[in-house]
């Protein structure tokens, strides 16, 4: 049990990443971190889908898509704020959007349109 971390390095990973590497190791580290996560699940379960709904029906070029990119910044910027990586909020917003029935429809045609325009070289 002593030598659990250096026998094992993948959970010695996990830790460095949960943790960060230049701050001191406390309770309110990793609560903020864990409060980041409990958020996240929220509004990617909650606040997501309900504000996609909200925007659809609005005669608006491309609605749905520029509230996806907000709820991605301001969790992205909140992640920031808990002292995770902001991609690990752009990715939580990526993963809520995906469950919406909105995906096929507005979001990923968009993506293979810009593509077929060589946005992505």
């Amino acid at each position: 049990m002593n030598g659990g971390l250096k026998q094992d390095p993948q959970l010695l990973e996990v830790m460095m990443s949960l943790l960060g590497t230049g701050q001191d190791i406390s309770l309110g580290l990793i609560g903020k971190k864990f409060l980041f996560f409990v958020v996240a699940i929220v509004v990617g379960w909650l606040a997501v889908p309900w504000l996609l709904k909200l925007f659809a029906p609005l005669r608006v070029t491309e609605s749905v898509i520029s509230v996806a990119l907000i709820v991605c910044f301001a969790l992205s910027y909140v992640a920031d704020l808990m002292g995770v990586a902001a991609i690990i909020g752009a990715f939580a917003t990526g993963i809520a959007v995906s469950r919406t029935p909105f995906l096929p429809t507005g979001i990923y045609s968009m993506l293979i349109h810009m593509r077929g325009e060589g946005f992505y070289g």
